[in-house]
């Protein structure tokens, strides 16, 4: 907010309002202050009936879905947030548990749709603090950062106890990994056109592709035909056909084996058995 109106941006602010703290309301006051001080028109969105015991995974789906429909009805073409260097090595630590590639890239800067970007990603947080002491900005901490109730708290946690310099190559492996996973989805594309054929995909050249690159094929087609499976779905799916199975299913999508192709098309549900019933050939759910 203080970044645009130096740079002369044309900019709005909101603050979403949880409603998850006493203090939430006040907070979001306070920002729409600094925001009128600075000639900026701010709004602040409340999350409606919040469930009582809402954890950080809901209440960020809730600001995310908020943030959408204000950017929307403003005409806005894109939403400014202040994550940090340190929020992002913190989301790789987080990563670090299990969740893969996809998982280590942790956040881009700019999302998928294009609409959130993070301009700060790169600025490590203290000196993002250092820069608000020296304008005499103030700044809320959320109490949320302290509840040992959420991961995050202690990523950041073990973060603080970590060498100088760790959160900075942190935020290097996941921009290693995002490029990594940009390439295998380039890839996957580029190969799944490839085996395009006769109303499906030629089995023998999918399956032949090197492990990453072929789960992200799959990942891509059963996405163009209804939505995105799992990491740990795709990777079962994977396995049951290069073990030969004739058909599985994923999402409501039927995947089998006729001869030398492939094809997806969506689940038939109440068929009787028998015939073509794909519940007689041994469909995982």
């Amino acid at each position: 907010m203080h970044l645009a109106a130096l740079e002369g941006v044309p900019a709005r602010a909101a603050t979403v309002d949880h409603g998850l703290r006493r203090s939430s309301a006040a907070e979001a006051r306070a920002v729409g202050a600094a925001a009128a001080a600075l000639g900026l028109a701010h709004a602040t969105l409340r999350w409606a009936d919040p469930p009582r015991d809402a954890g950080q995974g809901p209440a960020r789906a809730a600001r995310l879905r908020l943030l959408r429909g204000w950017a929307r009805r403003e005409g806005l073409s894109a939403v400014l947030t202040g994550h940090t260097l340190d929020d992002q090595a913190e989301t790789v630590l987080m990563a670090l548990r299990g969740g893969g590639v996809d998982a280590l890239s942790a956040m881009p800067d700019t999302s998928p749709c294009g609409l959130f970007r993070r301009p700060l990603l790169g600025t490590p947080r203290e000196a993002l603090r250092s820069w608000l002491r020296a304008a005499g900005i103030p700044w809320v901490e959320d109490p949320a950062n302290d509840d040992p109730r959420h991961a995050r708290t202690h990523a950041r946690r073990a973060l603080a106890g970590m060498p100088l310099g760790t959160a900075a190559a942190l935020a290097r492996v996941a921009a290693l990994a995002a490029e990594r996973r940009s390439l295998e989805e380039a890839e996957a594309a580029r190969r799944l056109e490839g085996a395009g054929c006769d109303g499906g995909l030629a089995a023998a050249p999918l399956l032949g592709l090197p492990t990453p690159i072929r789960r992200r094929a799959w990942r891509l087609a059963l996405t163009r035909e209804g939505r995105a499976p799992r990491g740990r779905d795709v990777a079962a799916l994977d396995r049951a056909m290069l073990a030969g199975a004739a058909a599985r299913t994923l999402n409501g999508i039927v995947i089998r084996r006729r001869g030398p192709l492939l094809t997806l098309v969506p689940e038939v549900v109440g068929r009787g058995a028998g015939g073509d019933d794909p519940s007689s050939e041994g469909f995982a759910r």
